[in-house]
């Protein structure tokens, strides 16, 4: 096997980036990076370069026209959904007047002999018979599909009601909370307030420590000028000329 040949070329940062991730995929590592290059250079000899702007040229032209049939279809599909929408909305239109119309004719034909509930009597006797069609016609799943919806229905109601429950433990813990924060935001006031006290305390400890020392030194300054004066007293000399003596230290 042929030794490699190490070689040095200058590569713009996003291809270098880019061949990595295709060595890692292609080979397991991204220093593989030179087997890449290899490939690259090989697939390029083997295919030059008008074969691959003809391929890529044919891959663009495919992908416009691609694009250009998908918006078409969804163009055609919303016309159609707008187009059946409008449809219905005019049957359901028509279908209301004509009921309102029958009603109020039916009403005025048998106004004397509770029309209401003649209504609802032919009411039940066309729901009885569209479910005998439906079942003729093998569409049984109708049934099941409304008592299903009606199951949905009832569910949809408790989780509301479960919903609404929650909102409302959540909104007491709420307020629970802000209590916390607030009680908390007090304490901390508190507890800011006797630190200071304490830390006055100290300082004042501390100066009357200080001061106490001072008048312990004066104390004994004074006690030892007083035992001076009582060890060397005489009449010849007065105290001031003592004290003088003292301070000079001739004693």
């Amino acid at each position: 096997m042929v030794a490699r040949q190490k070689e040095s070329v200058r590569l713009d940062p996003e291809i270098v980036s880019l061949g990595r991730k295709l060595a890692k995929q292609d080979f397991g590592s991204e220093k593989k990076f030179g087997l890449l290059i290899e490939n690259a250079i090989k697939a390029y000899h083997a295919r030059k370069v008008q074969p691959v702007e003809a391929s890529s040229l044919l891959s663009a032209t495919e992908q416009a026209l691609i694009d250009r049939i998908e918006k078409r279809v969804q163009d055609m599909g919303k016309q159609t959904v707008e187009r059946i929408a409008n449809l219905t909305a005019k049957s359901a239109f028509e279908t209301i007047y004509s009921s309102i119309i029958l009603e109020q004719m039916f009403d005025s034909l048998f106004n004397k002999s509770n029309p209401k509930q003649k209504r609802e009597e032919i009411r039940g006797l066309a729901a009885k018979r569209m479910r005998g069609r439906l079942d003729k016609e093998g569409a049984e799943k109708i049934s099941s599909l409304i008592q299903e919806n009606k199951a949905l229905e009832s569910e949809c109601n408790q989780i509301r009601e479960m919903l609404a429950q929650m909102a409302a433990q959540y909104e007491e813990l709420q307020k629970l909370h802000e209590s916390l924060n607030q009680k908390h935001e007090n304490q901390k006031v508190n507890s800011q307030h006797y630190y200071n006290r304490a830390r006055q305390i100290d300082q004042e400890k501390e100066e009357l420590t200080r001061q106490l020392r001072n008048q312990e030194k004066e104390n004994a300054s004074l006690q030892k000028k007083l035992q001076f004066l009582l060890d060397n007293y005489s009449r010849f000399k007065s105290n001031r000329n003592l004290i003088e003596e003292y301070e000079q230290g001739r004693y």
